[in-house]
């Protein structure tokens, strides 16, 4: 896509708008509302993974709330929120996780870092 013209270069670099269209918003800070969109989208993850529709999850959600929430499908997880957010995380990090609160932590974290 070429730009011909200051305006649309400008904008189009900031990630916001072009020709009246939004291609690309991405925060530079994080706030209520980009906080619950990520908190959806990492339900969405989830019911894509358990395949179950009716989950909802909190932040003190654990593995044992969840059916069929084992190692396997752990990892399957893990997984599907890297490839989601488009983001990776350390052994370490998911190693200290004991809930969907510390998980979304560390999301939040690294889509801030972006």
């Amino acid at each position: 896509m070429y730009l011909n013209n200051f305006y649309e270069r400008h904008y189009l670099n900031r990630g916001i708008w072009y020709k009246g269209k939004r291609i690309y918003n991405k925060p530079t800070t994080i706030n209520n509302k980009q906080t619950m969109d990520t908190f959806e989208q990492l339900n969405s993850v989830f019911c894509r993974v358990f395949d179950d529709n009716d989950i909802k999850i909190t932040k003190e959600t654990t593995a044992n709330d969840v059916d069929g929430w084992d190692s396997l499908s752990h990892v399957n997880l893990v997984v599907a929120i890297e490839k989601h957010f488009k983001i990776k995380f350390k052994s370490s990090e998911i190693m200290k996780w004991k809930n969907v609160g510390q998980m979304y932590d560390s999301i939040v974290e690294k889509l801030s870092a972006k």
